[in-house]
């Protein structure tokens, strides 16, 4: 049995198919060109799926089941992107769209919720019943799985892990509003942080790290130059794991998953990362004398994760937080705008 999985993102659109013990067997890409119209984005997703089919020598009669993570708030009843600011998207009927096109009913989920069902199954999450999953990278994002299914909530617009506030009045987030977890956490904070402390401290190796030019700074240069043992380095690191450890607190005391994964551009420092976080958690942790406290890992799955979890949504599964329904009557309901 083979599943087909489409990861769309804002700068490419990927397919893969699946096999059930979690395998990649092919999978085909291509840059998502925006701007660009939502018809034009589906003929592309269609393209890539019958090309990621081809390669793996199957026809679609031998895909058992299809699915697609999608940037944005995604109404997974009505397959409908409800909004996607970075593709541009309002109400976008994205099932019935590609229904249109390939003859095959998606299941859609919200990208990053995609992703976190990929680690859970196959990844950092398996054997759980209660996981989160963390993304560090232009800002947070993540996904929560309770019992086993996706949380999103009764709008589907919940879990976004990124945007609670920890600093009042603090940063300017994308948002709308001011301190959240992004804008001290992410590591686009953790480059901006690193350029401000460059300009106070023209004797730092970061300069020398980034070529004297700061447009060139990035988060692993950061970190590079605290391990060369550059002191302007190693404050921005400890200030930057400080707001990381808080966020990373308040969900598990809201939480308290088995496990809570770190991904993104950030979890490449592996298990010193972990270790400095659980450092400073350990003085915070709530539940720190319970038997069964929350594990810290690293995202084994890397850009897998969003093309595996997709491949094995189900809606019969993805039920927590809000009505869901089972994927079997989508075809004898489509007058009722299920696709």
């Amino acid at each position: 049995m083979f599943r087909v999985g489409v990861d769309l993102g804002g700068t490419n659109i990927a397919a893969a198919v699946v096999d059930e013990q979690y395998h990649i067997i092919s999978r085909a890409s291509s840059e998502t060109g925006l701007p660009r119209s939502a018809d034009s984005i589906c003929d592309e997703i269609a393209g890539n799926v019958s090309a990621a089919i081809s390669a793996a020598g199957l026809t679609p009669a031998e895909i058992t089941n299809y699915g697609i993570g999608s940037p944005g708030v995604v109404d997974v009843e009505r397959g409908m992107v409800i909004r996607a600011s970075n593709l541009d998207f309002t109400m976008v009927p994205l099932r019935r769209m590609l229904h249109e096109r390939t003859g095959q009913i998606f299941c859609c989920e919200n990208d990053a919720n995609a992703a976190a069902y990929g680690e859970y199954i196959a990844g950092s999450g398996r054997g759980t019943r209660h996981f989160l999953a963390l993304t560090l990278g232009t800002g947070i994002g993540g996904g929560i799985i309770i019992n086993g299914k996706i949380y999103s909530g009764a709008g589907y617009a919940g879990g976004e892990l990124g945007h609670s506030v920890i600093v009042q009045d603090g940063e300017p987030c994308t948002c709308g509003r001011k301190g959240c977890f992004e804008t001290y956490a992410s590591a686009s904070a953790l480059i901006r942080d690193g350029r401000r402390a460059m300009q106070q401290n023209p004797d730092s190796l970061l300069w020398d790290f980034c070529r004297q030019n700061p447009d060139r700074l990035n988060a692993k240069l950061v970190f590079d130059a605290k391990a060369a043992g550059d002191q302007t380095a190693d404050f921005v690191i400890r200030r930057y794991i400080a707001y990381l450890s808080t966020g990373i607190a308040n969900l598990i005391r809201t939480l308290q998953p088995e496990v809570l994964c770190i991904g993104g551009g950030i979890s490449n420092q592996g298990q010193p990362l972990l270790d400095a976080i659980e450092e400073v958690l350990r003085t915070r942790d709530f539940a720190q004398n319970s038997t069964r406290v929350t594990l810290l890992k690293i995202a084994e799955l890397g850009n897998d994760a969003g093309l595996i979890g997709a491949a094995f949504l189900e809606p019969d599964f993805i039920s927590a937080g809000s009505r869901r329904t089972p994927c079997s009557i989508y075809s004898v309901n489509r007058k009722k705008g299920f696709i």
